[in-house]
């Protein structure tokens, strides 16, 4: 899985701007990230040109992906 700054399963670059989609989950989500084979990120970018934020870290749970959601989702204002 690529990784950027953060820590976050996103190619380096693909955070700079506000995205039209964010991800907010567990390790399902964390995958989607994957670039070979392509996974959801990837079929989303090329087949809808839309940008994703993927935020997802294996292992957590609701409390947590709320956190994450508010804490930073929310701020970058996806579409």
């Amino acid at each position: 899985l690529p990784i950027d700054a953060d820590g976050f399963p996103n190619r380096a670059g693909a955070t700079e701007q506000a995205p039209d989609v964010a991800l907010v989950g567990d390790s399902f989500a964390a995958l989607a990230g994957q670039t070979e084979p392509p996974g959801l990120v990837v079929a989303l970018e090329r087949d809808l040109g839309v940008s994703v934020l993927n935020t997802a870290v294996p292992g957590i749970g609701p409390e947590q992906e709320l956190y994450l959601l508010r804490q930073r989702v929310v701020p970058r204002r996806p579409r």
